[in-house]
């Protein structure tokens, strides 16, 4: 038969019934094929469906060509009874494995019709893949063979309940837990009554949810029937029928004794744990690496001052805690302690960095950081727990701990102490470093920390005292009171060689049993402070030898103004011996002046000033002798400070005047003798040089040559200068120097009205400071100004020219500066005022030299000579 006689009759020819069976055929999901079937033997395939090409992976051709063994898996042919293809009443059925064209098995149940199609007997094989209800029915069958086993091994209590609950069957391992012996004495009885009164409620409400197809728990105490105290979790869940609804129920309880004792020990210890981190003021904190994110718990957040509402939260990224909380000081350590903690692999490792941080209300606190890598179950690093506690005030303790250790060893160290321990039954001192640098040596010199007592006295102890040391140790040693503090003192040669002297100070120690071990004590290098003793005796002894040979005075008196030393000088001048005054008011004082004298003392005690200041500056008082006279005497008072660096006496240093007083009343007279005859020598010097001025006058009455009655006239003002100086001098009270710009102003107008014919011509200006200066000084600078002055005079205005002739005299410092000059012509540009043939500068140039001054010419404006010097020491004389 060729493929046109095989092919399905032309859709245009079936009838209805046909149509849909053609719709059928494409279209269900079953593999559907048409077998020739002549002589009651199946043949060829005539037609498949698209569904069946499809799963068994042939063309349609490729198909055609097949039989129905070709199809069926060899080793299945065996299976299927020889008379399956005899189609009984029209139909058979089987089921086997169909083999695709790539060899991949299908299990198939194929259903077997016989049809006729034009005349022809054909089979209609209906093949339904039935893979999937094979993988079901498998495992099924395992998840029931499963189930089996389960409630076999299981160590829960599994029960099965009709659906008023009441108990059908009970597992084996249910029978153990409940401690059954004979499961049927308890078979029908309900689950609730199991349960004490407080959990059947829960039981109850479990039992209807079931009934409803719900999942019900619960967790409830229920006893053994032997009386053994046991908890439950009770899992009830409905066992539905093939309508999908409840036909009984399964009640699985699982024995949570263990645990529940467990977490009530959990519970217990969180809590001690949260008492005790909470008394620590230690808290937990978790930082997640990927997510970049710290969570915190609200004691945490109590810890910061703060609470997560405020923060958003319990969560916070790790720049924002760090900005938040952490103390800039702090940033890199915890950089630092982060990244060194990621780098170590192991699972163990510790960080615990300590860093201030700052409160949400800005309080400073001090952090102990404690915390390690967290690790998933791969093992990868994903982030860190810790705790942070809270130990500011271990801290301030701390750093007041440190600070006193420092300031002790400070103090040790500036008081030259050393510490040391001596154990009896051993006979070893024990030493450190410290002890050895003050004996100039070191541990590795002395082979280590510890000594024998004999070995200390031959290696530091000087030959000569090595007797007195040993002796005095027996002593000491001999001393069993804990609260008595012994001292020995001796010398010490250093590893170095050099010789001190040493101060020991030792307890006793004693163990539990208060036997005594040992001692304990302290050495103080006191060479110094002995050396100061022995110089402060010596000072004493020489103060007492001083005292004692002192022509003047010493008397020392209590602030009360009793006294407590009285000199031999004292009682040779005034005339009581010591033991007469010895704690008595001092008899020189007058009575009228003795309360002054208290008040005086108790403000020179509390550093007030009195009439004692300046101290030790000697002053004049009048006071009784014995024999009721009076003396003048010169008077020292100074406090004596005592111990407490407070004054606790007052000494007083009398010197009799009786033989000064004579002097100086003669010394006196003889200086108002000399001031007289120094006067008198002044109106002498002045009167001859005013004698010599008229000489000059008269003499150039007779010239007839102008110039040389110019030169009298200048040599004439000359003299007049220095007379009127000698003038100022005997008219002042002081004999040595004069007020200068009284001098000044008159000499300027004397030559101003020898020299200006027309005052509205030539104006004469002064600006001269008070100023007085000595006559060594003054003489040559009035010469100096005598020709400065003439010179602008006479020849700074010629003919009509009108202008201002000016002095000033100024000081500053020690330095005086003299300015003289004129608005007038001026001096020619090409004359040389320190090389010239004129007398008067030659002169001036002279005189400025005598008084170590310096001299500049202006030509600004006219003339302006700026001569700067200072005033002449006395005996600074210029030969």
């Amino acid at each position: 038969m060729d493929t046109e006689e095989k092919s399905t009759i032309e859709l245009g020819k079936l009838d209805t019934t046909k149509i849909k069976f053609q719709e059928f055929f494409n279209h269900t999901p079953d593999i559907i094929t048409i077998i020739s079937y002549e002589n009651r033997q199946p043949g060829n395939f005539i037609e498949i469906n698209k569904s069946g090409l499809e799963k068994l992976g042939y063309s349609p051709d490729e198909f055609l060509k097949l039989g129905l063994d070709d199809l069926i898996v060899p080793d299945k042919r065996a299976d299927i009874p020889e008379d399956t293809y005899w189609i009984i009443n029209g139909k058979s059925y089987f089921e086997t494995e169909f083999i695709t064209k790539n060899g991949e098995r299908i299990p198939v149940e194929t259903s077997n019709s016989l049809f006729q199609i034009n005349g022809r007997d054909v089979i209609l094989s209906i093949s339904r893949d039935t893979s999937k209800r094979k993988k079901v029915e498998d495992a099924l069958r395992e998840s029931e063979e499963f189930n089996r086993s389960i409630i076999a091994a299981s160590p829960d209590c599994i029960k099965v309940l009709d659906l008023e609950g009441n108990l059908l069957m009970m597992s084996e391992g249910g029978q153990s837990l409940m401690e059954v012996d004979d499961v049927s004495l308890i078979l029908n009885t309900s689950l609730i009554d199991f349960y004490p009164d407080e959990f059947q409620p829960d039981a109850r409400n479990a039992l209807t949810r079931a009934r409803e197809g719900k999942t019900a728990q619960f967790t409830a105490y229920c006893p053994t029937l032997k009386g053994t105290p046991k908890w439950w979790d009770v899992i009830v869940t409905p066992i539905l029928n093939a309508n999908g609804t409840p036909e009984k129920l399964s009640a699985v309880s699982r024995d949570i004794t263990a645990r529940k004792l467990a977490d009530e020990k959990l519970r217990w210890s969180e809590d001690r744990l949260m008492m005790g981190m909470d008394m620590a003021h230690m808290v937990y904190w978790e930082y997640n690496t990927e997510k970049d994110l710290f969570t915190f718990d609200d004691q945490f957040y109590a810890l910061y001052g703060t609470s997560a509402e405020e923060e958003g939260g319990n969560m916070i990224s790790g720049q924002e805690y760090t900005e938040r909380f952490v103390d800039p000081s702090a940033y890199e350590t915890m950089e630092k302690e982060f990244a060194k903690t990621f780098e170590v692999d192991d699972p163990d490792f510790l960080s615990t960095p300590q860093h201030w941080m700052i409160r949400a209300d800005g309080e400073r606190r001090f952090l102990q950081v404690r915390f390690k890598i967290m690790f998933d179950e791969k093992g990868n690093k994903i982030g860190t727990r810790g705790v942070n506690q809270d130990i500011t005030e271990l801290k301030i303790a701390e750093d007041k701990l440190k600070l006193n250790q420092d300031l002790l060893l400070m103090s040790m160290d500036m008081a030259k102490l050393v510490k040391w321990e001596y154990d009896i039954k051993t006979d070893m001192f024990t030493f450190d470093d410290h002890f050895y640098a003050l004996y100039g040596t070191n541990a590795q010199e002395q082979g280590g920390y510890q000594m024998s007592a004999a070995e200390y006295i031959n290696r530091f102890v000087p030959p000569e005292e090595k007797e007195y040391v040993e002796k005095e140790s027996v002593k000491v040693l001999e001393i069993d009171d804990p609260d008595i503090i012994s001292t020995i003192q001796h010398g010490i040669v250093r590893g170095d060689g050099e010789s001190r002297f040493i101060s020991l100070r030792l307890k006793a120690i004693y163990d539990e049993n208060n036997q005594k071990i040992g001692n304990r004590g302290v050495t103080q290098d006191i060479t110094e402070i002995k050396k100061v003793e022995e110089d402060l005796q010596s000072t004493k002894a020489e103060l007492e030898r001083i005292i004692e040979s002192s022509p003047a005075a010493i008397i020392v008196l209590d602030f009360d103004g009793r006294v407590h030393r009285w000199s031999p000088a004292a009682e040779r001048i005034f005339g009581w011996t010591e033991k007469e005054v010895i704690g008595k008011p001092s008899p020189t004082v007058p009575l009228d002046f003795i309360e002054k004298l208290h008040i005086e003392l108790d403000r020179l005690r509390n550093g007030k000033e009195t009439l004692f200041n300046p101290l030790l500056t000697p002053f004049e008082v009048e006071v009784f002798k014995k024999d009721g006279s009076k003396i003048f005497m010169s008077l020292s008072v100074a406090p004596i400070q005592g111990v407490s660096g407070k004054p606790e006496a007052v000494i007083n240093v009398m010197t009799d005047l009786s033989e000064r007083k004579e002097f100086e009343e003669k010394l006196k007279k003889s200086i108002e003798e000399k001031e007289m005859l120094l006067k008198e020598i002044h109106h002498r010097v002045k009167n001859n040089l005013m004698i010599i001025s008229s000489l000059l006058n008269l003499q150039a009455n007779y010239l007839k040559d102008q110039e040389s009655i110019e030169i009298f006239k200048e040599s004439q003002h000359r003299a007049e200068s220095m007379a009127l100086i000698h003038q100022r001098l005997y008219q002042s009270t002081g004999l040595k120097s004069i007020e200068f710009q009284e001098y000044i102003t008159t000499l300027a107008r004397d030559l101003y009205q020898s020299y200006v014919k027309d005052p509205d011509r030539v104006k004469l200006l002064l600006d001269v400071e008070e100023v007085s200066i000595d006559i060594d000084t003054a003489i040559p600078l009035g010469l100096i100004l005598n020709e400065l002055i003439t010179n602008s005079m006479k020849y700074g205005f010629p003919g009509d020219m009108e202008g201002k002739v000016f002095i000033d005299l100024s000081k500053k410092d020690d330095t005086y500066v003299l300015k003289v000059g004129d608005d007038g012509v001026g001096i020619q540009s090409d004359l040389d005022f320190r090389n010239t043939s004129s007398l008067g500068m030659q002169l001036v140039n002279g005189l400025v030299s005598q008084i170590d001054g310096e001299i500049e010419l202006n030509r600004d404006n006219g003339t302006e000579f700026v001569i700067k010097f200072k005033e002449m020491k006395l005996g600074n004389i210029v030969k």
